[in-house]
């Protein structure tokens, strides 16, 4: 998804056990790293079970247009795999200003 620098963005994660959505977790937290400076910018943060498996974290704006990783963490041991990357691309400035009101160019 593709959204305007400054607004606030969900990530979402999806835990796996024996090829079915694993629901119940309590444990699931999420790491965020800034992809254009391969930094963490957050660690361990807590995150929400929406259903079915799948887990939510919702990110504070960022300034910054930029692509961004969330790593969903588990340990739990009966899903198949601990951690679940997750990718949200928060927009550069031509889309800053996308709910504006049209221009009128010919009138």
């Amino acid at each position: 998804m593709l959204i305007p620098a400054n607004t606030a963005f969900t990530l979402l994660g999806f835990f796996v056990a024996t090829k079915v959505g694993k629901t119940g977790l309590t444990d699931v937290t999420i790491d965020v790293y800034q992809v254009s400076t391969a930094t963490k910018i957050l660690a361990d943060q807590a995150c929400v079970e929406v259903g079915g498996g799948v887990y939510k974290y919702l990110c504070a704006a960022q300034a910054v247009p930029s692509g961004y990783v969330g790593v969903f963490k588990t340990a739990d041991a009966t899903v198949d795999a601990q951690h679940t990357p997750s990718l949200f691309i928060v927009g550069d400035q031509w889309v800053e200003n996308a709910n504006a009101a049209p221009i009128e160019i010919m009138g």
